[in-house]
């Protein structure tokens, strides 16, 4: 018998062959057969980092907003303790998350949500 399959696999690249072929076979060619066009990749990719910032981007302005007056504020007391910036950036975070928490968690949701409601229509 291990001839017999030495002898059918001889001359095909690996995992080509019916003699060595899974049970999972025309599954995994099934997936692996999902096709999607680059302006579909690029415009699901946009719209990733489009939420991505639309997110991160209220959160990131606040501790600038906080660090570049807490700079100012300690250059011109002379008091340069790195660690008055970092809590009061810390706090400033902490008071953004709570204010805008709900907004960003709904943006989020939604998203994911019309994306899951996309993807068979992307990849079929």
């Amino acid at each position: 018998m291990s001839e017999e399959l030495a002898n059918a696999t001889s001359d095909c690249p690996p995992f080509s062959c019916s003699a060595v072929a899974s049970p999972h076979s025309s599954l995994l060619s099934t997936l692996f057969s999902i096709t999607m066009s680059p302006e579909t990749a690029l415009t699901e990719l946009r719209d990733g980092l489009e939420i991505a910032l639309w997110v991160g981007g209220p959160l990131l302005l606040v501790v600038l907003v906080v660090g570049v007056v807490v700079g100012v504020i300690q250059a011109a007391t002379q008091l340069n303790e790195p660690t008055i910036a970092f809590v009061a950036k810390a706090i400033a975070l902490t008071a953004a998350l709570f204010a805008t928490g709900s907004y960003l968690l709904g943006v989020l949701v939604e998203y994911t949500t019309t994306l899951f409601q996309r993807l068979p229509h992307l990849i079929g």
